[in-house]
């Protein structure tokens, strides 16, 4: 297995900006094992280790991490599918046989203790998976005490000094970023009990995530390109002060963030500080899931073989289209928009009194008025003068622009319309014109006075 790890590394490359990868992926691995061993009672235990200081201090660097569960454990038939590279042992499940390799990439080895049942034998298999290690050389097998539990230990450890710096040091964060992760996993009705233990501190994540979003969640079903898929949104509004409103759009798969869309890049009203209602601060946090994207995920678990955008799906030609993720994603913002609608209808109507108030001084955009609702959605919350005067100036640009496409476009085809088509055409274009020369006739004279 020597070589097959050497080459896997180089495979399975973890990008800075996900540092918590392979605890997700050993964390889902507990998921599993507790699922295989199909038990009511299951428990998964995430503890931090820390590098020791000479002040005893709560964010010190992480040196390692484990990450303990009461499941099936590496017996017999798991550990052989856990020697064997791309093993297709857990792929009905979303497995691509990958995810073990991603620890070597952010950790220097992983030592494993399980404690599991073998027919009426209670066995405790210890082994070490490194890059200088193969794990079916060194494992030890022995049998356990009687009265131990079953449980098995992962340790992540050593974390690599190109990831010390960025990997979160804050139990709080690590726990929020676990519970985004793994809500899909979380709120499953048989789910195991979930802790994550930083010295004296404990955080019930189950608990965390009941609090966080359970009884506010909006889903809807949607349909692109014949596939079904399933939305899910939700609020954070209990934040802790200073605390950023992080807004994302996971697109997942087998339960887990594949995809992920920073909101306030492609939603103008999620950008600033965002409130609902009752003027409480909230975080929004959306996942698309579906069947297309199980079957769709690449091996490292960072994309989709999906199309892109529309433009590079046509060019495919394809009588059977898939959906390309654009589309996807742009559903999945129109659920979101319908899901804030209050939230967004109240931020729209401050920045109408705000457009009015600005209208008022420059008369030339007032005719935009009457096509706010087009573009309001394009101004983000708490704008300036200038900021909502420039947004304003490329709208009436563009409207410039698409009168005279569509003019032109009306006199080519004007003798193939009919006369009330004739009528309806050229009483569109010349109300657009009249806003036009309204405009130009404000600023004019805003000029001359």
């Amino acid at each position: 297995m020597k070589a097959d790890i050497a080459g896997k590394l180089r495979n399975a490359e973890v990008p800075k900006s996900r540092p918590l990868l392979p605890v997700f992926e050993a964390i889902v691995n507990s998921f599993q094992s507790i699922e295989a061993r199909n038990t009511n009672h299951g428990l998964i235990e995430i503890v931090l280790t820390r590098i020791p200081t000479l002040v005893e201090n709560p964010t010190s660097e992480i040196k390692s991490v484990t990450i303990r569960d009461n499941g099936a454990g590496f017996n017999e038939h798991n550990f052989r599918h856990f020697l064997i590279a791309d093993t297709l042992h857990k792929v009905a499940i979303g497995g691509k046989g990958i995810g073990r390799f991603t620890w070597l990439n952010v950790f220097h080895s992983a030592n494993i203790t399980s404690v599991y049942q073998e027919g009426s034998n209670r066995l405790c298999r210890t082994f070490t998976f490194s890059v200088d290690d193969d794990p079916e050389e060194n494992a030890q097998l022995s049998e356990a005490p009687e009265l131990s539990g079953l449980l098995t230990e992962v340790t992540l450890a050593n974390l690599r000094t190109e990831f010390a710096t960025i990997f979160p040091v804050d139990a709080d964060v690590i726990s929020q970023q676990i519970v985004e992760h793994c809500f899909l996993l979380l709120i499953k009705p048989d789910c195991p009990k979930v802790k994550l233990l930083d010295g004296p501190q404990e955080f019930d994540l189950n608990e965390y995530c009941a609090e966080y979003a359970l009884d506010r969640v909006f889903r809807k079903s949607f349909r692109v390109e014949r596939k079904s898929f399933e939305y899910l949104g939700l609020r954070k509004t209990e934040l802790s002060t200073g605390e950023r409103t992080e807004h994302k759009l996971h697109i997942a798969a087998h339960g887990r963030p594949v995809r992920t869309v920073n909101l306030r890049s492609c939603v103008p009203n999620l950008k600033g500080h965002t409130v609902d209602s009752n003027n409480e601060p909230f975080s929004y946090t959306a996942y698309v899931t579906g069947d297309l994207l199980d079957s769709t995920v690449n091996q490292n678990r960072t994309d989709f073989s999906l199309c892109k955008t529309v433009s590079e799906k046509l060019q495919q030609e394809s009588l059977f289209p898939e959906a390309s993720i654009e589309e996807i994603q742009e559903r999945a913002l129109e659920l979101l928009n319908e899901d804030l609608k209050e939230t967004l209808e109240l931020l729209n109507a401050k920045k109408i009194e705000k457009l009015e108030a600005l209208v008022a001084k420059l008369p030339e955009y007032r005719p935009l008025l009457k096509y706010s609702s087009e573009f309001i959605d394009r101004i983000p919350p708490g704008s300036g003068t200038g900021e909502i005067e420039k947004i304003l100036g490329d709208e009436q640009h563009k409207r410039k622009v698409r009168m005279r496409d569509e003019s032109r476009r009306v006199l080519r085809q004007f003798n193939k319309a009919s006369i009330e088509e004739q009528q309806e055409n050229v009483q569109r274009i010349m109300e657009q014109i009249t806003d036009l020369e309204k405009s130009a006739l404000a600023e004019w004279s805003a000029s001359r006075k």
